[in-house]
């Protein structure tokens, strides 16, 4: 299988700026908790734990189709 390079479409632009909001808003609220509980290496560990939750949050107000 040969790979080229290609332009990037503006659904696929689309997709890439959806993926690094998620990665803002989940970095900025990891941030947050470890601020408000004072502890600084919280922040590493929940960073996957509330960007899973907001993932399913938003999955399930999302109707398919």
């Amino acid at each position: 299988m040969e790979l080229k390079l290609t332009k990037l479409t503006k659904q696929q632009w689309h997709d890439i700026l959806r993926a690094l909001l998620y990665l803002v808003i989940s970095s900025v609220l990891s941030a947050l908790i470890s601020w408000v509980a004072q502890n600084e290496d919280l922040f590493g560990p929940l960073l996957p734990v509330v960007n899973l939750s907001l993932v399913t949050i938003k999955k399930l107000f999302t109707q398919e189709g």
